[in-house]
């Protein structure tokens, strides 16, 4: 939950300063594999400057995102 947190208010922060980098951690998603993707498609509508890792599941999502089209 805290990352879903973290993600958002670096949403808001890109409203406030918008050319700032940003480097997400996605973290192990265990059964939230769905959710983390959501917030990840939200980004995507959004012109966010940021570089995207994880771990576990995380990755995989970074690596889908990246992989799929707009």
């Amino acid at each position: 939950m805290k990352y879903y947190v973290l993600m958002i208010i670096l949403m808001f922060l890109n409203h406030i300063l918008p050319t700032l980098n940003y480097t997400i951690c996605v973290g192990s998603t265990g059964l939230l594999f769905s959710y983390s993707m959501g917030a990840l498609a939200y980004l995507k509508t959004k012109n966010v400057n940021y570089h995207l890792i994880g771990t576990s599941g995380g990755s995989w999502c970074s690596l889908i995102y990246h992989l799929e089209d707009i």
